[in-house]
């Protein structure tokens, strides 16, 4: 088994409410079916979810913002159904899952998940808002993805993004960065506009985190997803974390 994690940026424009990149997401999810393996799928909430979260100043109180919890909510079930769709499309046997409804007694309770894998389903987890008292929380997919991990301890762990892995600077904002075909040391990342999860740095983290149990992380573009292959030969354009 692997877990593989579409990345905001690549599903939506985050820069831009609500604006969903319908092929390049179609063109990323029949590449991964295409490697006729058991996976488990996670995504992040990109623009259905950053952009109102930080107009809303969430994380934080949600007293007289009740109607902005609900349109949050609903924007990031909205990308969900829509990548459910595409895998219902294709034959395959969905099931979505939120950390909203996982949240139970101050921790993330999976055992919904392990139940579907378990009978066959196709488990779509994504990162999305919660309740917690009297605030709004968020719970990234980067999380849930090193969570996944821990409970499945799957072959490997799978990022795609927009650019084609891990490099020394931004590479949107120096052209002359350079992509680290391995990753040992510490990386320092500037927040990225529009993330209320840490963007790169929030990423990179949960990358590490997985890569310390034991279980092999890349990073790549998500742009071209016949890349997905090479981590089967060894012979892939991306990053590996060490």
């Amino acid at each position: 088994m692997i877990i593989i994690k579409l990345g905001g940026s690549l599903i939506t424009d985050k820069s831009s409410y609500r604006a969903f990149r319908e092929e390049e997401t179609l063109r990323a999810i029949k590449e991964i079916a295409s490697m006729n393996r058991s996976f488990v799928l996670v995504h992040g909430a990109g623009s259905f979810g950053h952009i109102l979260c930080k107009k809303n100043n969430f994380p934080g109180p949600f007293k007289g913002k009740e109607f902005q919890v609900s349109r949050i909510k609903s924007d990031t079930t909205s990308l969900n159904s829509r990548i459910i769709s595409m895998l219902l499309d294709m034959g395959m046997n969905p099931l979505p899952f939120s950390p909203f409804d996982l949240r139970r007694k101050g921790t993330f309770d999976y055992t919904p998940v392990l139940r579907s894998i378990e009978s066959g389903f196709l488990p779509v987890l994504f990162g999305d808002i919660y309740i917690e008292g009297n605030e709004v929380k968020i719970y990234s997919g980067d999380s849930i993805m090193f969570d996944l991990c821990n409970l499945l301890n799957p072959e490997a762990a799978v990022f795609l993004g927009d650019v084609d892995g891990i490099y020394d600077r931004d590479p949107k904002k120096f052209p002359d960065s350079k992509l680290l075909r391995v990753v040992y040391n510490e990386q320092d990342f500037a927040k990225q506009e529009n993330d209320v999860t840490g963007g790169m740095g929030g990423k990179y983290k949960a990358m590490k985190r997985i890569s310390g149990l034991g279980i092999r992380t890349y990073m790549m573009n998500g742009l071209f997803p016949e890349r997905i292959h090479g981590i089967e030969s060894g012979d892939f354009h991306g990053s590996v974390i060490k």
